[in-house]
């Protein structure tokens, strides 16, 4: 899984926290279940954070929806080349793609 993080001047950034643990046997008799063979540890590295050079159409929604009254709401966010272009607000329930008139690749 990857995290990202969009800048306001729109800029999309990839954040890589790899190589920033090492992981160390745990003795036999600390174990508290049998997949508990390693824990990890901070080695000192730090993460980096880095730009993305992306172009694809994601769709955003919020993580928690409490208004079991209303739609869940949506939005599509057009990047191309890592920055965003585009924010589109679907039209409805007209089931049309609200994108049709961007030249994206589907993946």
């Amino acid at each position: 899984m990857s995290e990202y993080f969009l800048d306001p001047a729109g800029q999309l950034w990839e954040i890589d926290y790899s190589f920033t643990h090492d992981y160390v046997d745990v003795p036999e008799e600390e174990r508290t279940a049998p997949w508990n063979i390693f824990e990890p540890v901070p080695n000192g590295n730090h993460g980096k954070i880095k730009p993305t050079h992306v172009t694809a159409l994601v769709e955003a929604y919020p993580a928690r929806w409490d208004a079991h009254y209303a739609k869940w709401p949506t939005v599509y966010l057009y990047f191309r080349d890592g920055k965003l272009k585009e924010i589109i607000h679907p039209r409805g329930d007209d089931g049309d793609k609200p994108c049709a008139h961007l030249d994206i690749p589907s993946y």
